[in-house]
């Protein structure tokens, strides 16, 4: 398998890290606006529908953005590939997940099911589209390597989720960086997910059917245990693997670029 860095593909606007993270601090800025839950009426949805419009409000200016840019292919789709084996990883943990799909309990109350899909909806959309979509084009558009875009992409998807420590029902300092831990390996498998289809919908699919998976076992303490139990111990796992991955493919680029090959995407995005 030849190893290949990512096309980008022609922009109105050549993609820059610094319009990428002027754009994650909006998205990141708007959760914490004091606006009125789009969902009430039973407590699962006044809980799930709190953070909804802020989203929404994020969701908005980033797709406007996005278009005016011009970086829509660059953002949903990698026109190079890595080989489908990097796909085991993920592959895994969704089947994992649903099975605690299918042995969660969304009965709580008669709107919690629809409040938890509608939120993985617009929650995993609008963190997807920032992330793996506007984040990692930024990042290519300077010419970051691919490890870098990795870690950069999987680390402030990671460390944003200490937010958890603000509100008015704020986690301890050990319970939000557990939570950091996992969003860092969820960030790192929707990655690989990416490189392995070339589309940013595939990240979309995974990380939804990750938080489905969260809203089943809520009221489950021994699940939520297991769940942080495993998530931590396959964090552990799986991370060699995929710096190796990572590792393999830039020495083939290496080897590559020394046998006077081109390599595909090496050049950022014409104006």
């Amino acid at each position: 398998m030849q190893s290949q860095l990512i096309p980008t593909p022609r922009a109105f606007v050549q993609p820059t890290l610094w319009i990428a993270i002027l754009l994650v601090v909006i998205v990141l800025g708007a959760n914490f606006l004091p606006l009125p839950p789009l969902l009430s009426g039973t407590p699962s949805a006044d809980a799930i529908g709190e953070g909804l419009a802020p989203t929404l409000i994020g969701l908005v200016v980033v797709c406007a953005a996005v278009t005016v840019l011009g970086w829509w292919r660059p953002v949903l789709t990698d026109r190079s590939r890595v080989h489908p084996s990097w796909g085991a990883v993920p592959a895994v943990f969704v089947v994992a997940w649903c099975g605690l799909i299918a042995t969660g309990d969304y009965s709580a109350d008669g709107t919690f099911l629809l409040a938890a899909i509608v939120s993985t909806v617009i929650v995993v959309v609008n963190e997807e589209l920032i992330m793996r979509g506007v984040l990692i084009t930024g990042l290519r558009g300077v010419r970051v390597p691919e490890w870098g875009v990795w870690l950069l992409s999987s680390l402030v998807f990671a460390l944003a989720h200490y937010a958890l420590l603000i509100g008015p029902d704020p986690a301890g300092f050990e319970d939000a960086t557990a939570f950091v831990r996992s969003a860092f390996f969820l960030g790192t498998l929707a990655y690989l997910t990416r490189r392995v289809t070339g589309s940013l919908a595939a990240c979309v699919v995974l990380h939804s059917v990750n938080n489905i998976a969260l809203y089943g076992i809520h009221e489950d303490q021994w699940a939520r245990e297991w769940f942080a139990g495993a998530g931590a111990l396959c964090f552990y796992a799986a991370l060699p693997v995929v710096i190796a991955l990572l590792i393999t493919e830039a020495a083939r680029d290496r080897r590559r670029r020394g046998d006077g090959h081109a390599v595909v995407g090496a050049e950022p995005a014409q104006l």
